[in-house]
């Protein structure tokens, strides 16, 4: 009894984990976006001061 359901706690972990890499995979996308928006919105005054 206590054999089978190690084996299959090994592949429940597995399946989330291939299911969280593309939503994790987005939420990079996102923050990177987000951090790329941000630094131009602060670049934009930089670069008209310099100007």
């Amino acid at each position: 009894m206590p054999p089978p359901p190690l084996p299959r706690r090994s592949d429940r972990p597995r399946r989330p984990a291939s299911h969280r890499k593309p939503r994790r995979r987005i939420g990079h996308l996102l923050t990177g976006y987000a951090l790329a928006a941000l630094a131009g919105a602060m670049a934009q005054p930089l670069i008209t001061f310099l100007s």
